[in-house]
């Protein structure tokens, strides 16, 4: 008998993670809005998320050779409190066929409060030279504090 009831909550308790997991992948939850998904009708979920504002303003490929990728501030607009923030990465890529999406994207509340953002680079279907390439994006965020952070794929800029 404490063997089922043993297994059973073993099982419940997976399928809570489990839920709680996709849940967080499937709407990007990271900051504190609250989302609630139950399970059956005695398992409920609740976990916190919401969009944190990073925006891929155009993302293009060119013949290029680069050594090292790198970020840079373009542009920093006054909002309220705090700044809008358009940056520029590069990195290298067999081709210039590729192009970045975001992967994730989160907000740590420390100090200085710093944006993580991880960029993938995905193959377009598109007919392509043969070179070496450089893949350029252009990100823009949501408003952001002064002295934020910004993190992309490990490299770092201060706004």
């Amino acid at each position: 008998m404490k063997t089922a009831t043993l297994i059973a909550a073993v099982a419940t308790a997976a399928l809570v993670l489990s839920v709680v997991s996709f849940q967080m992948v499937l709407y990007n939850v990271y900051d504190r809005t609250t989302y609630t998904t139950t399970v059956t009708k005695t398992v409920t979920a609740t976990v916190y998320g919401g969009e944190t504002g990073v925006h891929i303003l155009e993302s293009i490929g060119r013949c290029g050779n680069l050594e090292r990728p790198s970020l840079e501030v373009v542009k920093k607009v006054p909002k309220g409190d705090g700044f809008t923030v358009t940056l520029v990465y590069r990195e290298g890529a067999a081709n210039p066929c590729h192009r970045h999406y975001v992967v994730e994207s989160r907000m740590e509340e420390s100090y200085p409060p710093r944006l993580y953002v991880a960029l993938g680079l995905k193959a377009m279907s598109e007919v392509c030279v043969t070179c070496v390439g450089v893949v350029e994006t252009v990100i823009r965020t949501d408003v952001l504090p002064a002295g934020t952070v910004i993190v992309v794929n490990g490299l770092s800029v201060v706004v």
